[in-house]
């Protein structure tokens, strides 16, 4: 079930209007060490999880209800610039996020002027994930008001401030 925050109705890139339960997120990582499915979904997301660009590219094409994409970036892997370029021209209002570790900053940056419209370093500190989500994936994909969301994120950010 959703959490409270989320609101009720959301228009995806393929301009489908879907409920919460919804939503889906297609996750690019070779594991999950750090629990970001758990907390996608306790966030509210249906996740798909997916180890490399290929198979990445084929889940798009096939399902139809994919609200964003949040893209592992690494260093010793050629296949991620790519996939980002590719996402962008295939699907240009796909809203993406990618994520690396800290030392990893450049890519992530990189990343920003590929396409990709937020990034998170790892270790991922659930509040940050949750305000990102917002920003990348709900702002853009809203059907309902944004002050809603606004006031939502207001409330997320006050309580990882105190």
């Amino acid at each position: 079930m959703p959490s409270d925050w989320l609101p009720t109705k959301f228009i995806l890139p393929s301009k489908d209007v879907v409920s919460a339960a919804q939503l889906h997120l297609l996750v690019v990582q070779e594991d999950d060490p750090l629990g970001l499915c758990e907390a996608l979904h306790s966030f509210g997301f249906s996740v798909q999880t997916v180890r490399n660009g290929e198979t990445a590219l084929d889940c798009l094409a096939q399902m139809k209800h994919i609200a964003g994409v949040l893209l592992e970036v690494r260093a010793r892997t050629a296949d991620d610039r790519p996939l980002l370029s590719a996402l962008r021209h295939h699907y240009p209002q796909m809203p993406i996020m990618t994520m690396a570790h800290r030392q990893d900053i450049d890519l992530l940056r990189a990343s920003i002027g590929l396409g990709a419209q937020e990034y998170l370093m790892t270790p991922i500190h659930e509040e940050i994930l949750k305000i990102k989500c917002a920003k990348v994936f709900f702002h853009q994909t809203r059907a309902d008001s944004d002050q809603y969301m606004e006031v939502r994120i207001d409330r997320i950010d006050s309580t990882t401030t105190d």
